[in-house]
């Protein structure tokens, strides 16, 4: 049965540059001296679910040599990567009704988690399963994170047991390195550019 694997952020939440340097603004620091600590391994462990959220802004904080309240910044932070691409959400609420298997993959940090399970009903309405780096304490693009998305897989289309061949999922994500280990997994795989190039990669995946 082919079906289709999401990543969340870069393809149906965006974090928007003018709230990104408002959240560096509300913390008092550089956005270029940020960025690093932002995209880096610190984030990343921060993603595994590795150092919590007070951690993680304490790390960051020691780093910049500047004090920062997490639970001031953890609010800035969610706001930075709140605006919702309104037209994925209905491509991907069009495909679920069509019945199309959809499944999530995403690097995020138990409190956003925790955030967007809240607010964004359509991620639990539309994909199952729903697999985040905090829950599994892997990231991408770590190959043990992909391998554990598609052991997830196995109950698509009431194939319990009998696992799903990779090359059946087309696995789509914005960030290109994730996308080359997830094809090396043996994933199909589109960079995500915008809707119209996926909904051409879609359509030749399920060959409708």
């Amino acid at each position: 049965m082919r079906g289709l694997l999401f990543d969340l952020y870069g393809v149906f939440l965006t974090i928007q540059n003018s709230t990104y340097l408002r959240l560096t603004s509300e913390i008092g620091v550089d956005p270029e001296a940020l960025r690093p600590l932002y995209e880096g391994p610190t984030r990343r462990d921060y993603d595994a679910d590795i150092l919590d959220t007070p951690a993680y802004w304490a790390k960051v904080g020691r780093a910049l040599g500047v004090p920062i309240d997490w639970r001031h910044a953890l609010q800035a932070d969610l706001r930075s990567c709140s605006l919702e691409d309104e037209t994925m959400v209905a491509y991907a609420r069009e495909l679920r009704a069509a019945g199309v298997p959809m499944a999530m993959l995403s690097n995020i940090p138990a409190d956003f988690a925790r955030n967007v399970r809240e607010n964004r009903p359509w991620i639990a309405e539309c994909f199952d399963p729903v697999v985040f780096s905090c829950d599994v304490r892997m990231v991408k693009p770590d190959p043990r994170i992909f391998d554990a998305a598609i052991d997830r897989l196995a109950g698509w289309g009431g194939r319990a047991g009998k696992g799903v061949d990779p090359g059946e999922v087309l696995y789509i994500d914005d960030t290109l390195d994730n996308v080359e280990v997830g094809a090396e997994r043996g994933l199909a795989v589109h960079h995500f550019r915008g809707i119209e190039g996926l909904r051409r990669a879609v359509s030749d995946h399920l060959g409708r």
